[in-house]
């Protein structure tokens, strides 16, 4: 069916239907731009999906887990399904009921991942507001705290800190030349906005190598900083 034109949709292909998408990206050799269209225009179809899943009653996200960190997750999950399972659509049927069927897959999935395949009753795991209210202790064992999509308040100053630091290098960074600047901006679209590469390189005018160029070659640089300015010496690389 054809859709209304994405606001960044390429010139090229405004106009043309998802399922014909498919097909040029499907052909070989494959059309890259209609698959980065693809995931340009299934993105927000795939979050809303999601979305309905897990911000209702009856939720898909586990008992005492974040459901907006659960919904991310999801959805990057629902990403990658795509990604790879565009050429086994089988036109037929509508693409975006395909699309819905995956993205129900992926929040399954997700949630499989964190409770298995639940045969018993749910935990009953007591909230923080109910213990609050009672007037009784928070414990760092508590199971919400325990959970990987909760973190104790501890661990939330210190990510505080740690996006602060960052902030204040890049910023300095940026400052040194035109192509640190442009390094600083690509990171904080990755980082921050979670915007994937194919993405930045259309807003940047450039190509996906080069952002990974900007992305990477700058790391020693950083480092640099990190010992120079704030005296931090325990780095990793991840």
């Amino acid at each position: 069916m054809k859709t209304d034109p994405h606001p960044n949709e390429a010139p090229g292909l405004c106009g043309v239907s998802d399922e014909d998408l498919v097909r040029r990206f499907s052909a070989s050799p494959a059309d890259t731009e209609a698959g980065e269209e693809l995931a340009v225009r299934c993105g927000p179809k795939l979050r809303r999906a999601i979305a309905q899943m897990v911000f209702v009653e009856s939720s898909l996200c586990p008992l005492g887990q974040d459901r907006h960190a659960f919904a991310e997750d999801a959805f990057a999950r629902a990403n990658q399904y795509l990604l790879r399972g565009l050429r086994t659509f089988q036109f037929r049927g509508s693409f975006d009921g395909w699309l819905a069927i995956l993205a129900k897959r992926a929040a399954l999935d997700e949630r499989r991942t964190l409770v298995g395949r639940q045969t018993g009753p749910r935990p009953v795991v007591e909230s923080l507001e109910a213990m609050q209210e009672a007037g009784g202790a928070l414990p760092a064992d508590h199971p919400l705290f325990c959970s990987m999509y909760a973190a104790h308040p501890a661990d939330l100053m210190r990510d505080r800190e740690h996006r602060e630091i960052v902030t204040k290098v890049l910023a300095l960074h940026a400052q040194s030349s035109d192509r640190n600047a442009e390094c600083a901006w690509a990171i904080r679209l990755r980082m921050w906005g979670d915007l994937p590469v194919p993405e930045i390189a259309r807003r940047r005018g450039s190509s996906d190598r080069d952002v990974w160029r900007l992305l990477a070659e700058n790391y020693a640089a950083l480092q640099n900083l990190l010992v120079n300015e704030f005296g931090i010496t325990n780095i990793r690389h991840v």
